[in-house]
């Protein structure tokens, strides 16, 4: 009978000797979720393995198979750098720490900036590091083509985040908001909810749109009536939830509630209406159900817990790495312009309609 450190060793030697030299293993705490050991028993393993010279180990690179003889040669450490809007965004944080964790795992040194939208596209990133590739996520405008002409002089690989350009000669990775918006629209039909109401309160840039005029196509496409539009106007840098507090608050004051679901266009959006209608007095999911969009970390401690669509952010940043991977490594001919699909989390501010009523 093998101890479990045996079982574990011919696992994984297994697996290692059926790999080309210089690929990249699973990292120590992946390991021990893998065959559900502890850390000392996979860092045995690992040391009988190097001492086997089927593994070579490297601080903050990872760990990578042998040649056997020589050692492995592991790959160039590229540096990557993020450029992100100065302005706070729980969807930036979010990123930023996958960005993070994600450069940890492999051969990549990750640098941060933050710019002043309101600045030259010329002093966005800085000038006297050198970058293999740069990942920038965009203010809240509309991007025009002089800001894209800039972008195209940078002399490295480029992956623009959270923008689509459909038909245009530009690396980008975007959540499909039309599919989000129709999730939406799709869950309220599911509930009976068929008097809507759509709340931006975000900057109108083509993504925070694209939610909008799918959910109210869709929406038409179902039967129900046109959703009810509130525009709080907001603008870089102010706060969302504020102003959808506002605007909502202003709106059921003049109009009165006319709507039983509300979609709003990012989860800072739907905190702001849902303490409207709860100073207002209108229950939630009782009154009107709310489904956000974003699924950032706190969606599920909202009172109650808030319905939303999901991005999937870590899935956008590692592929946004994974462009510029291939881009450093020759495929720079190719342009990618790719689509992650959006998930319904299904939480308790949404609730059916019974006869009609809420």
């Amino acid at each position: 009978m093998k101890f479990k450190f045996e079982e574990i060793y011919d696992v994984i030697k297994a697996e290692i000797r059926s790999l080309p030299s210089g690929t990249r293993l699973p990292r120590v705490r992946d390991l021990m979720s893998e065959h559900e050991a502890a850390q000392i028993t996979i860092q045995k393993v690992l040391d009988r393995l190097e001492e086997e010279n089927l593994i070579s180990r490297h601080t903050g690179r990872g760990i990578f198979k042998s040649d056997g003889k020589r050692g492995v040669k592991i790959p160039v450490q590229k540096k990557i750098l993020l450029a992100l809007p100065m302005h706070p965004s729980p969807f930036f944080d979010s990123f930023v720490n996958s960005f993070l964790n994600i450069t940890r795992e492999g051969s990549c040194t990750p640098a941060i900036t933050r710019y002043n939208v309101f600045e030259p596209i010329d002093r966005w990133i800085p000038g006297n590091a050198k970058y293999d590739g740069i990942i920038i996520i965009p203010p809240g405008i509309q991007l025009k083509m002089e800001m894209l002409n800039e972008f195209s002089k940078l002399e490295c690989p480029m992956v623009v985040v959270d923008r689509y350009f459909n038909g245009l000669d530009f690396d980008c990775v975007c959540t499909d908001n039309l599919a989000g918006g129709a999730l939406a629209a799709e869950h309220f039909r599911k509930i009976s909810c068929k008097k809507t109401a759509v709340l931006v309160a975000e900057p109108e840039v083509s993504t925070v749109m694209d939610r909008a005029t799918s959910f109210s196509r869709q929406m038409r496409l179902y039967g129900f009536d046109e959703p009810i539009i509130i525009n709080a106007n907001t603008e870089i840098g102010e706060f969302s939830s504020k102003k959808a507090y506002e605007a909502l608050t202003s709106y059921v004051k003049k109009n009165g509630v006319s709507f039983n679901g509300i979609f709003c266009v990012s989860d800072p959006c739907a905190l702001g209406a849902m303490k409207a209608l709860h100073d207002l007095k209108i229950n939630i999911p009782q009154d009107v159900s709310v489904i956000g969009y974003d699924d950032m970390v706190f969606s599920e401690f909202f009172h109650p817990s808030l319905t939303t669509v999901r991005q999937d952010i870590e899935k956008i940043a590692r592929m946004s790495i994974d462009i510029i991977d291939r881009k450093f490594n020759g495929g720079k001919e190719k342009t990618y312009q790719l689509l992650v699909s959006p998930e319904l989390i299904v939480r308790e501010s949404t609730l059916e309609v019974k006869d009609g009523k809420k």
